[in-house]
């Protein structure tokens, strides 16, 4: 099977996944084991995947990765970790050390909290980072400063009280935020006309109750609100 490029195996009953269970299969670019029943990924268990660009795992059983879980693999682009049962300390730089080609990053519906998100800033090479129905509660000016080449952020359904304007201008390129189903009250358009290259914006279910005068005036390139 050495021309097998896609592997699908999610939504089975996967109870564990051994750490040469593709062993031979150098030549998967793309691999789903999201939605079963193992509870961690062992170390090095893609290790021989050398041409893997995109991978899918999680699920509610899964609670653990090892610091190795994702070494030698080069030229990994997208990442999925959906609806998983981490803890605050799961996430954490060891384990993203090897992965600077990741261009998409999903950790949505996780228990991840703005304490650890620090740690998986040195993806400097990020696009799509995809961070909803996390308890982020805020977020840090210094974060958002190293996700610079950022595109796409995805922060719904986060607790978030306050977006931190001020500290948002360094997403110089990003061009779709979604900010949907938080607790946002006073939302100062103005500093987001910083974000010139924004696309799509979108903010519902907030408690946003007044827009300034001309508030969408700047945006030159929104095309939806």
């Amino acid at each position: 099977m050495r021309s097998l490029n896609i592997v699908t195996l999610s939504n089975n009953k996967l109870n564990s996944i051994h750490e040469r269970a593709f062993g031979i299969n150098s030549s998967i670019s793309h691999l789903d084991l999201a939605s079963n029943k193992y509870s961690d990924i062992p170390d090095f268990a893609f290790v021989k995947l050398i041409r893997l660009q995109k991978l899918a795992i999680g699920g509610r059983y899964l609670t653990r990765l090892k610091e190795k879980s994702f070494r030698q693999l080069p030229f990994l682009e997208e990442l999925k970790m959906k609806h998983c049962q981490f803890n605050k300390s799961i996430i954490n730089a060891a384990l993203f050390k090897e992965l600077a080609h990741i261009q998409e990053l999903y950790l949505d519906s996780n228990n991840l909290s703005g304490v650890n998100l620090s740690l998986i800033t040195n993806l400097v090479n990020m696009i799509s980072l995809i961070l909803g129905g996390n308890d982020l509660d805020q977020l840090s000016e210094n974060i958002l400063r190293k996700l610079y080449r950022t595109r796409h952020l995805e922060l719904s359904d986060c607790e978030l009280k306050s977006i931190g304007l001020g500290g948002i201008s360094p997403l110089a390129n990003i061009n779709r935020l979604n900010f949907d189903k938080n607790q946002l009250q006073n939302t100062d358009y103005f500093s987001l006309i910083k974000l010139s290259n924004l696309k799509k914006l979108s903010v519902d279910d907030n408690n946003i109750v007044t827009l300034g005068p001309y508030c969408l005036a700047g945006f030159k390139k929104l095309r939806q609100l």
